[in-house]
Formats: C-alpha cells, sequence, structure tokens
C-alpha cells in the first residue's frame, strides 16, 4: 500500500493567491496560469497514483519487472520516500542487491509516516539486501585509471564500491598502460582492498627492427639446425649392437631416476598449492598467492613425463639390441650423437 500526497501537491498553487494586489492584467495572466494548474496537477496526480496502484498489484502478481517500471515512471513524477522504497523492494526481488541498498537507504533517511509504520518490514528487508553484498576497495597509482566491475566503469581513486558477494571479476584500466584483469573472493558484509599495479604499454617498435629481428631468428635456426644434424658412427653387427647396449641402459636408467625426482617435486608443488598457506583469508585467489608453485608445479611435470618418456624408448631399444644383438651379426645397426641438450638416435633392426 502507499499514501498519495495529492493535497499537498495541490497546495502548490495556493501561492497564486497571496498577493494583496494586481492589474487587470495580472489578473487575466494569473487567472490563466491558475487554469493550468487546476487542469495539470489533478492530472499528474492521477497519473502518479495510477502508476503506483499497477506497481503494488503487479508486486502481488510477482510480475517484478513490469512493478519496477510503473514505479520508476511514476518516481519520475514525483519521488516521495513510498516510491523510493518500493523502486528498492522490487529491485530486491529481481536480484539487483546494489540499487536496491541504496534506495531503501535512501526511503528511510526521507522518512515519513507510511515509512514510519512500515519501518520494521523495511530495516529487514535492508538487512537481507546486505548480507548478499559485501565492499570492494581498489587503489591504483596509474593516473586517470578506471575501475570496470559489475557493467560498472568507475574512476580511480573511488573509495568503497558495493558489490555481489562471492567471487569478483574486475579489470583495471588506464591510458598508457597494459589493463589488469583480476578477480577477488569477497565475503558477505565484508571489506577487501586490493592494490593494482598497472605496466606501461611498450613503446612501438622502431621501423626496420620487426624484419632485422626475423632474419636474425631465421639464421640462427639454420645455424641451429646444422649444429644439431648428428655425423653418427655407425657400428654394425654384433660388436657395434652389444657396445650400445650399456650405454643405452645407463641412460634410460639415469632419465627413470629424474622423472622420479622430478614427480617427487611436482607432488611437493602440489600440496603446497592445496594446503593454507597458499590460500590467505579474504582478498586475493591462489593463482596471485603462489604463482610460483603454480609454476614450479607446470616445470615439474612436464620433466616427469619427458623423462619417463626417454627412458621408455631407451629401455624398449636396449632390450631389442639385447635379444637380437647375437641372431644378426649384420642386420642390425644404430648410430647416436648429442646435439644441442638432447640425444639423437637412428637405427636398423
Amino acid at each position: 500500500g502507499f499514501e498519495s500526497n495529492e493535497g499537498e501537491t495541490r497546495g502548490a498553487a495556493s501561492w497564486l493567491f497571496r498577493r494583496p494586489h494586481m492589474g487587470q492584467g495580472d489578473g487575466v495572466i494569473r487567472g490563466f496560469v491558475l487554469a493550468l494548474c487546476c487542469m495539470s496537477v489533478p492530472a499528474l496526480a492521477q497519473d502518479f497514483d495510477a502508476l503506483m496502484d499497477e506497481g503494488v498489484a503487479l508486486r502481488a502478481q510477482a510480475e517484478d519487472h513490469e512493478a519496477l517500471d510503473r514505479f520508476e515512471r511514476a518516481a519520475a513524477l514525483r519521488r516521495t520516500p513510498v516510491v523510493v522504497a518500493q523502486i528498492g523492494l522490487a529491485e530486491q526481488a529481481l536480484g539487483r542487491f546494489v540499487a536496491a541498498e541504496a534506495h531503501l537507504t535512501e526511503a528511510l533517511e526521507l522518512g515519513g509516516a507510511w515509512i514510519e509504520r512500515q519501518h520494521e518490514v523495511l530495516e529487514a528487508a535492508l538487512a537481507s539486501i546486505r548480507a548478499q553484498l559485501g565492499t570492494l576497495e581498489v587503489l591504483c597509482e596509474a593516473e586517470d585509471a578506471e575501475l570496470v566491475v559489475e557493467g560498472r566503469r568507475v574512476p580511480l581513486p573511488s573509495g568503497p564500491l558495493r558489490v555481489l558477494a562471492g567471487e569478483v571479476e574486475y579489470r583495471v584500466e588506464a591510458p598508457g598502460h597494459e589493463p589488469s584483469q583480476r578477480r577477488a573472493r569477497v565475503a558477505s558484509e565484508a571489506i577487501v582492498r586490493v592494490t593494482v599495479h598497472l605496466l606501461p604499454t611498450a613503446p612501438p617498435p622502431v621501423d626496420g627492427s620487426v624484419s632485422t629481428t626475423s632474419s636474425t631468428t631465421s639464421s640462427t635456426t639454420s645455424n641451429a639446425s646444422s649444429s644439431a644434424t648428428p655425423s653418427p658412427v655407425q657400428p654394425t653387427g654384433e660388436e657395434g649392437s652389444s657396445a650400445l647396449v650399456p650405454v643405452l641402459g645407463a641412460t634410460a636408467g639415469a632419465a627413470l631416476v629424474g622423472g622420479v625426482v622430478a614427480d617427487v617435486l611436482r607432488v611437493r608443488a602440489v600440496q603446497r598449492w592445496n594446503g593454507d598457506a597458499c590460500a590467505p583469508a579474504g582478498a586475493v585467489l591462489r593463482s596471485e598467492t603462489c604463482a610460483d608453485d603454480r609454476d614450479r608445479w607446470r616445470r615439474a611435470r612436464a620433466a616427469t613425463v619427458a623423462s619417463f618418456g626417454v627412458a621408455a624408448v631407451l629401455g624398449v631399444v636396449t632390450l631389442v639390441l639385447a635379444l637380437r644383438g647375437d641372431d644378426d651379426d649384420d642386420a642390425s645397426a644404430i648410430a647416436c650423437d648429442v646435439a644441442g641438450l638432447g640425444l639423437t638416435c637412428g637405427g636398423r633392426f
């Protein structure tokens, strides 16, 4: 329900009768103005009351989008504490908690007879809304920085901002700097403060630097390919195969040991990542607190897979040579050479 202030609105025209003396021309003008007021003020009051009635009826039918539209149109005609409170309640039903908190707070501050009668209901609704919200405060030293969060673009520094509690995605931008996309976990009714340091944008490349870099890279790649070409010594028969068996076996064993060590390091990195040390209360994500552990886990995982793969391949080659070395004197041959940090092998079995 709501109260209409139609009587107060009509009283706005009473100033027309306060002057004790007026001429004939003034009387005509005042009569014309009075006629307009008598026609328009009741019409506006009637529209306001009709919109409020429609909004309340739509709220009773859970048509909250349409109800909010009626209340906002009524507020455009006359912004009373009642219509502001109704807007806040409709926004609460639609899950627009930030706007709902602002409107209910405004209505309670404005006061009035209807607000006093519904004070407990409005306070309970406001408390329920605030339980869905938290506060995020972002600091950035870059000039003209802006914060983009929940569809809002806010200049920094902005002070504390009300946001939905939970995982909040936000973006900080500034002219001449690389933007920063981040996340923060904001608990209900908690305050999270984050300081963002933006990196300056890299200057544009000088003319010719790209082509020079490309040619240098191509030259380096070509030289690396040439140096990586193995110059194998091709022992044949039983003598060559037998000589390579212990070498390949030792290499496979070393790769296996390396894989075990890398796997142990990987497990330790995972345990630290999942532990309490990487999850401080409140502000930031694990990826921001323990970025080194994440990188260490990725490197250890890659080393584990590579080491076990090398050990498996060399183990198979060693086994084949050991089994067939005695049967084929000239049928098997293998050639290996060290190229960079890797081992290049070719063989015939």
